[in-house]
């Protein structure tokens, strides 16, 4: 049986095109229910996939977004509709948010860039 929130991460998803790409999203975005009313950090976070997804789905969340790129947070903020979420530049080697700052953490595209 189909929830409510694998309907709506379903419905997220239907235009992404790479089936693998949106079996990892669904899987990432199923295991974040426990945090989904806390504090989400997207590290790595491009252009804003995860900080949107994030926000759409858990609209009670506090979402980051952080990226090395100033270009694709330039993006990312372009396209975030949800006054619940902020944006830093940082270095994921070297994140600038104390260790209990999140309830979770997506790192997700990233290791290649690394």
């Amino acid at each position: 049986m189909r929830t409510t929130l694998d309907t709506a991460i379903s419905a997220h998803l239907a235009r992404e095109i790479d089936p693998a790409f949106a079996c990892r999203a669904s899987l990432i975005l199923r295991h974040l229910s426990a945090a989904g009313d806390g504090a989400i950090l997207d590290v790595g976070c491009g252009r804003g996939f995860y900080v949107n997804a994030v926000a759409a789905l858990y609209p009670r969340a506090v979402v980051v977004g952080a990226d090395y790129s100033a270009e694709y947070l330039a993006a990312a903020r372009e396209q975030t509709r949800s006054a619940a979420t902020g944006f830093a530049r940082a270095d994921a080697r070297a994140l600038p948010f104390p260790s209990s700052a999140f309830d979770a953490v997506v790192c997700s595209e990233v290791l290649e860039h690394i």
